[in-house]
């Protein structure tokens, strides 16, 4: 019977981008920097606000005193204040104030730590929100981070009036608290606060937080979103500053409905930025925004980002009321400045948000084009949307599918077929070059599937139109191929290894996956089973158990870290070996990988048995020709030795002490005077003792607080004259 699992709570921490199962993380305080206008915010205050200090006059904030910083975080600044912040200028969104010829209105629903109520520069654009935490207390903001992000969108409103624009802001924003004053909560309110702003009249909400895994629950709120027309902009996260290429972009920007955002600095992706094949759009990595209680200070993060796109979408759903949230993303993506690598690209999706670009630009069905041949195909990375048009009787449009590794890729279509019928309608795949299409493997849930090995490929859509242009949405997913020990998801059917050092990768292509093998030892040795992988989508976790005994679970460490499980002195026996994501109870699929390292080491014989008593001691000889190996078997094992000499000064060398041990060695005359007695508890791996020694018979005796058969002692006396 498998282990039972439950799920950890996770816990987030302030800039260490830390997450433990359920947990949900407000995305711009994993990394954020913190920085009032005028000198230093103090500790206390930035941790209030889920990030750490950044002082500006002096290395460590430590030194400086609390009145100085406490008066620097609350330094009075007028929201106006912010309309001439860089980002407004970096993403177009003061420029598109001259554009806009309606005002903007509607309502942008917050789901973070709550905003700031109090605040007189938030208060004009706030209405009724909702403390999912406590439905008896209002959505007060306790940690700072919900208030930042709600400033990020006031400022962009602001420069409505900088621009003396013929437009107005006019739209509200609604808190909903569903993380607690640690930036700190779980899948359900995460759900919930979605669920509650769809229900309760939001046009936009705003997730500046994520989970490092796929939920049901989650999923089903977004595809409600969808259902409903209510757009979703979240936080792609900052965990490549700890995770490099293992980090993942966090849910629920990994939804392909939802506009995923990272961050930008510099023309390019910034580097703590997550990147991924989920990203559409980049924005400022750096804002100035608003404080907790008042006050100026500038955040990092894609927390940061993820709101300036959604006051650039905002003021194009003012542009265009009529459009669905699928057109207002296409018009995002398609006028994007291009940055970073040419063309769409992980770490900045297809570019920086761009809100001038997006309000100049017509309604383009098909933007795509011309993507009629191979060699002019769009991207289309699994796990994202395409959103076009066919033209004509016979339009063909090609796009790029990259399968990072292999596993079975699905496209599903979507169209009107009663305008042009179901035979007009045709997706195929192929290998780069090839002449024929890859065969299909059938059709799940609506989806077209293949059978895929890493690398690209390229997807040809046929269709046609009888007279306007017929609009087409591609989507595409991608499910990892069960691994080498399937069906092994228990004991009973546990895929068998040989007993030897070795390594192996495995996936979790489905839900609740866990992959068993059992290993038969022929002797007594040590085993060691270290899992690793590529993905902070993976919380490893490693189950070990005796044939006949219990389980041992072994779950230490959070999503992306690797797992040890360690057992020094396993008897000869049958075992077994399981592997689980401990993300969740009932973790879902997941893009990735684990790789298992298993190292089995015999123990070693006692080639100095029997030499339990001065009668049956082992005889040393002077030097290094005369070291001796040796094994304490077992807690009271005792190993003597006797040495014979003409008289003079020795050195007594003991090492190869194991890990973990403590020797000692203890000298006696030939009628077992005790002379001497020295432990290794202070000296480590090696004890060497000089000793002045007459003529005759010695003897030593070497014991040890526990036994280690994993590797020998090495024991001698060496002449030090």
């Amino acid at each position: 019977m498998a282990a039972e699992r439950k799920g950890k709570r996770r816990t987030v921490r302030t800039a260490a981008a830390v997450f433990l199962s359920t947990a949900l993380a407000a995305t711009g305080s994993l990394d954020s920097r913190l920085t009032a206008e005028g000198g230093p915010v103090a500790a206390a205050e930035a941790a209030k606000l889920g990030a750490v200090a950044v002082p500006t006059a002096a290395k460590q904030p430590d030194r400086l005193n609390k009145a100085a910083r406490t008066s620097a975080a609350r330094k009075p600044v007028a929201i106006s204040a912010l309309s001439d912040a860089s980002f407004l200028q970096e993403t177009g969104i003061a420029a598109a104030w001259k554009l806009l010829r309606r005002d903007v209105t509607g309502t942008i629903a917050i789901v973070d730590t709550g905003i700031d109520l109090k605040n007189a520069a938030l208060q004009p654009y706030l209405i009724e929100g909702v403390n999912l935490l406590d439905d008896a207390k209002p959505p007060q903001d306790d940690n700072g981070h919900g208030t930042a992000v709600a400033g990020v969108i006031v400022a962009a409103a602001e420069a409505a009036k900088g621009a003396n624009a013929d437009a107005a802001w006019k739209m509200k924003l609604m808190p909903v608290k569903a993380l607690d004053e640690n930036g700190e909560s779980d899948e359900a309110h995460l759900s919930g606060g979605i669920r509650y702003a769809i229900e309760h009249g939001a046009d936009i909400v705003v997730l500046s937080l994520g989970l490092r895994r796929d939920a049901p629950g989650m999923r089903s709120v977004i595809e409600l979103a969808e259902a409903k027309g209510v757009l979703l902009v979240a936080a792609t996260g900052n965990d490549a500053a700890d995770f490099g290429e293992r980090a993942a972009v966090q849910y629920p920007a990994a939804y392909p409905t939802v506009i995923a955002v990272a961050g930008a600095e510099a023309g390019q992706g910034q580097i703590n930025s997550t990147g991924g094949p989920e990203v559409d759009l980049s924005a400022s990595w750096q804002v100035d925004t608003l404080a907790l209680g008042g006050g100026r200070l500038a955040m990092e993060g894609t927390s940061m980002a993820a709101p300036q796109v959604a006051a650039a979408v905002a003021m194009l759903r003012a542009a265009h009321p009529d459009w669905k949230p699928a057109f207002l993303r296409e018009t995002l993506r398609r006028t994007a400045e291009d940055i970073g690598a040419k063309g769409r690209d992980d770490a900045t999706g297809y570019g920086l948000v761009r809100a001038d670009r997006a309000l100049s630009a017509a309604f383009a069905a098909d933007w795509r084009e011309p993507n009629g041949a191979q060699q002019s195909a769009s991207p289309f990375p699994p796990g994202t949307e395409v959103y076009s048009a066919w033209s004509g009787s016979l339009d063909t449009d090609w796009y790029a599918v990259d399968a990072h590794e292999d596993g079975i890729l699905s496209v599903r279509m979507q169209t009107n077929l009663f305008d042009i019928g179901p035979a007009a309608v045709k997706l195929s795949l192929y290998r780069p070059g090839a002449s024929g299409p890859i065969a299909a493997g059938g059709t799940n849930g609506g989806a077209t599937t293949w059978k895929v090995s890493k690398g690209r490929y390229y997807l040809r859509a046929d269709g046609s139109s009888r007279s306007s242009p017929l609009p087409y949405r591609l989507t595409s997913g991608f499910r990892m191929l069960p691994d080498r020990t399937e069906p092994g998801s228990n004991q009973a059917s546990a895929y068998a290894i040989e007993p030897r050092t070795q390594t192996w990768t495995g996936t979790f292509d489905r839900e609740d996956d866990e992959d068993w093998t059992t290993v038969k030892l022929p002797q007594a040795g040590s085993l060691k089973v270290t899992v690793e992988t590529d993905t902070t989508r993976i919380d490893p976790a490693i189950t070990l158990q005796r044939d006949g005994q219990a389980e041992v679970r072994t779950d230490t460490n959070g999503d992306g870290l690797p797992e040890t499980a360690t057992l020094k002195q396993a008897p000869a026996g049958r075992y077994y070996i399981g592997v689980s994501n401990a993300a969740a109870d009932g973790a879902p699929p997941v893009t990735g990988t684990y790789t298992v390292r298993l190292e089995y080491i015999t123990t070693y014989a006692d080639l100095g048995e029997p030499n339990g008593g001065p009668l049956t001691s082992a005889a040393l000889v002077p030097g290094t020709a005369g070291i001796l190996k040796g094994l304490i078997s077992s807690k009271d094992d005792e190993d003597w030795f006797r040495f014979k000499t003409a008289g003079g000064r020795y050195e007594w060398k003991l090492d190869g002490i194991p890990d973990g041990s403590t020797f000692k060695l203890t000298v006696y005359s030939k009628e077992l005077k005790l002379l001497g007695q020295w432990s290794s508890k202070a000296k480590g791996a090696s004890l060497n003792v000089p000793q002045k020694l007459a003529a005759g018979t010695y003897y030593a005796r070497i014991t040890a607080d526990r036994a280690d058969r994993s590797a020998y002692y090495r024991f001698g006396v060496m002449n030090a004259d």
